[in-house]
């Protein structure tokens, strides 16, 4: 069986799609991570902010549950 190129979805449509879908996907986590989850400490924000700024000098890497 044959399909006919009326029917048929170009393969650089479907990629068009996948990049879309995956980009809202991470736009999705960025803004819940950010926004909506509940901070575990209340610096949180700061330190998602030096992440941000590409100050990493004074983020202690293990969490304070390790120390």
């Amino acid at each position: 069986m044959k399909i006919s190129e009326e029917v048929a979805i170009s393969p650089s449509l479907t990629g068009q799609w996948q990049s879309f879908f995956l980009g809202a996907l991470w736009l999705g986590f960025v803004t819940y991570a950010v926004l909506l989850a509940p901070p575990s400490t209340p610096d949180t924000l700061d330190v998602i902010c030096q992440l941000s700024a590409g100050q990493w000098g004074q983020i202690n890497p293990l969490p304070r549950c390790f120390v």
